[in-house]
């Protein structure tokens, strides 16, 4: 697809010189569409983030929802005000200034560029908070840690009925502004304790946002005089192979995972051990897989790390299936090659026919 070149250009450079870190709504709120900008702003004023995202020009939704609701006078007197507005925006027409002519200019080739790696950028943390439809919602801290979502529906038709729907999320809110201030307040291990509480109270889906919490908590409490140096120590292990795993490297994510248990110098209690050995097996089951010896021996030793652990019995049954899947390919596979045999006697034993 072919684009107005010389319009994209003027669009992409001039532009975004008031449009790359925020637009003015209506209601003359600035929402920042950068999310380093965004989140350099929160933490400079103390407030947490009201993030957006959208796809104005396809998904039918979020153009009728700015309008309805997030453009109103309302809605920055009541909402606006207390927070830094951040709307990363996935509509079509931003996607296809990325591709221009092979016979563009440097200048317009660098621009496209520079759209679709703030296009990536945006999809990173589409995938990161796990955004399921348009628009998505979510508040989080300054540092873009989860807070609270809220599920976009038909009804929010106007500020009001949107409002009422914000309101129920106040609670969960609130707590969370809590714990986050009782984070700043604390120093060495009362920190540790207090980002564990915080850790607690994130989603799992939310808690690899997390990772800067993860380091801080190894830094502050190094004699472990909170217990919690293992459980961080396998937090951060998880988000390092899973990233790992991602990028294709199916046994370097199960060496990262696995090396946690398998340190003495770490602080793994048998539970957390077991886990990380288990997870080992995890990867390689998931990624499909046909080395059951390894599979099977990270089990073995998932269970002997802990057995009797909360998780015994899971990898007792893990290790079951596991082993009638090797008996049944086993099988299967010696049926077939009795067949070939068969086969090949019964076509041996056939006279040549003549031509």
């Amino acid at each position: 697809m072919t684009v107005n070149l010389k319009a994209a250009f003027f669009r992409s450079v001039f532009g975004a010189l008031f449009v790359l870190s925020f637009f003015s709504c209506s209601n003359g709120k600035k929402w920042y569409t950068n999310f380093d900008e965004a989140s350099a702003k929160a933490k400079k004023s103390g407030k947490n983030i009201f993030l957006l995202f959208s796809g104005d020009d396809w998904d039918n939704t979020s153009a009728d929802f700015k309008t309805n609701v997030l453009q109103t006078e309302e809605f920055a007197k009541e909402i606006g005000k207390k927070y830094i507005l951040l709307n990363l925006d996935f509509s079509q027409n931003e996607y296809e200034k990325t591709e221009v002519e092979e016979n563009a200019t440097e200048e317009e080739k660098n621009a496209a560029q520079e759209i679709a790696a703030r296009y990536l950028e945006k999809e990173k943390l589409v995938l990161e908070y796990h955004v399921q439809q348009y628009p998505a919602i979510f508040i989080t801290t300054p540092e873009g840690y989860y807070i609270d979502s809220i599920n976009y529906d038909a009804s929010f038709t106007d500020f009001a009925s949107f409002q009422g729907k914000f309101n129920d999320h106040q609670g969960l809110i609130d707590k969370a502004n809590s714990l986050t201030q009782a984070i700043k307040k604390a120093k060495g291990k009362d920190k540790a304790l207090a980002i564990d509480a915080f850790y607690e109270a994130t989603p799992t889906d939310y808690q690899p946002l997390l990772v800067p919490m993860f380091k801080e908590v190894l830094s502050l409490d190094e004699e472990n005089e909170t217990g919690l140096l293992g459980k961080y120590e396998l937090a951060q292990a998880y988000i390092q192979s899973f990233d790992v795993a991602n990028e294709g490297n199916v046994e370097g994510a199960v060496t990262v995972i696995t090396s946690v248990a398998d340190n003495p110098a770490l602080h793994l209690d048998k539970d957390q051990k077991q886990m990380a050995y288990y997870t080992g097996a995890y990867i390689l089951s998931l990624s499909g897989s046909h080395d059951f010896d390894k599979i099977l021996d990270l089990l073995q030793k998932a269970y002997d790390a802990s057995p009797n652990g909360i998780h015994a019995k899971d990898v007792q049954t893990a290790k079951g299936y596991t082993e009638n899947l090797v008996k049944i390919m086993e099988e299967y596979s010696s049926s077939e090659n009795e067949n070939e045999n068969e086969s090949e006697s019964e076509n041996n034993g056939q006279p040549e026919q003549e031509n």
